[in-house]
Formats: structure tokens, C-alpha cells, sequence
């Protein structure tokens, strides 16, 4: 959307180009449906860096894209399902790092 908007040119159809309004709607509709979304990533980084103040950039954007502990699924058995994957791939990342480790 920002490459759309820097190198915005009038919509034209065929050899008329529409009126300005009609450049404003459509962007007005396409901020609509994108500004929920950027209101809620700046809310919770500043809310994690006001909780955290001496966290890094980094540790924040961390911080805020790891899902919850309680994250998964809402059905049980796909939810044993899924631990026991999450389980058997921490063992892999935990035993690919104790291998790093010791080189």
C-alpha cells in the first residue's frame, strides 16, 4: 500500500480520469480496513515498552509476536495433539542447540 501511495498517479477509465473524490473513497476505505490493525500493533508495543522500560527494540517486537503459553487450539484432543508436537519440536531445538553448544 505504500508503494501504491508513492507512486499514486489520478484512476483513469479508458482516456477520463475519475474525479479526486473518488481517489479519496478509495483510499479512505482501504485505511478503514488497515488502521485497526496498525492502531493495535502501536497500543501494544508502547503498552510493552510502558511495562518494560529498559527493553530493547528487539526485545519487545519479541515480546509481543510469541503467542501465550495458553495459545492452541479449543478443542482438548487437538490441544494434547498440539502440545505434543510443540513438546517434540522444543526437544529438537533444545537438542540442535546443545549440538551448536558443544562445537
Amino acid at each position: 500500500m505504500i508503494f501504491t501511495f508513492v507512486d499514486f498517479s489520478r484512476t483513469k477509465y479508458g482516456d477520463t480520469k475519475l474525479p479526486i473524490w473518488a481517489d479519496a473513497l478509495g483510499w479512505t476505505l482501504s485505511f478503514t480496513c488497515i488502521s485497526p490493525i496498525i492502531f493495535v500493533a502501536t497500543f501494544t508495543i508502547v503498552k510493552t515498552k510502558l511495562s518494560n522500560p529498559t527493553a530493547s527494540f528487539l526485545q519487545i517486537m519479541k515480546a509481543v509476536t510469541t503467542p501465550a503459553p495458553e495459545w492452541g487450539p479449543a478443542d482438548h484432543k487437538a490441544a494434547r495433539n498440539y502440545q505434543k508436537t510443540e513438546a517434540s519440536i522444543q526437544m529438537v531445538q533444545v537438542s540442535t542447540d546443545l549440538y551448536v553448544a558443544k562445537d
